[in-house]
C-alpha cells in the first residue's frame, strides 16, 4: 500500500511502471478499526474512568455520569463502579492506614486492560513510523 502521494508520484515517474493501476481509498474519518469495541483498551480505559467517576459520586447522581445508549455497557460500567465503592468502603471500615481491597480490586483492572488491544486506527501510527525511520 502507499501512504503519501510523494511515494506515489516516485512509482509513477520509474520508467518499469509504465501500466500501473491506481486506486484511491479515502478514509475521510481515518483507518477503520477492525478490532470489537469490546477488545479495545481505549474504550476499556474510557469505561473504567466513567467508572471512578461514578463510585466517587452518590447513588443515583453518579449513573448520570454515564453517556451511552446501551443498557450493557451502563451495567458494566456500574458495576465496575460498584466494585470501586464496595473496596473503598471496606477498606475504610477495617480501620487500616494500607488498602488491600483497593489494590485487590485494581488488580483486576489492570489483569483486564492487559488483555485488550490497543491499535492505531488512523495514519497516525504510519506518520509515528516514518518519523522512526
Amino acid at each position: 500500500p502507499i501512504y503519501d502521494t510523494t511515494r506515489l508520484m516516485d512509482l509513477l515517474s520509474d520508467a518499469s511502471c509504465r501500466h500501473l493501476l491506481v486506486t484511491c481509498v479515502r478514509f475521510p474519518h481515518g483507518r477503520v478499526n477492525d478490532t470489537p469495541a469490546d477488545e479495545r483498551g481505549w474504550v476499556f480505559l474510557e469505561r473504567f474512568i466513567t467508572a471512578c467517576k461514578v463510585s466517587m459520586l452518590p447513588g443515583q447522581i453518579g449513573e448520570k455520569v454515564i453517556i451511552t445508549d446501551t443498557p450493557e455497557i451502563k451495567e458494566e460500567i456500574i458495576s465496575y463502579a460498584n466494585m470501586l465503592r464496595k473496596a473503598v468502603e471496606q477498606d475504610k471500615a477495617s480501620g487500616s492506614s494500607t488498602t488491600p481491597n483497593l489494590k485487590m480490586v485494581m488488580t483486576f483492572f489492570q489483569e483486564e486492560l492487559s488483555r485488550k488491544s490497543f491499535s492505531a486506527s488512523s495514519t497516525d501510527k504510519f506518520l509515528i513510523d516514518q518519523e522512526v525511520e
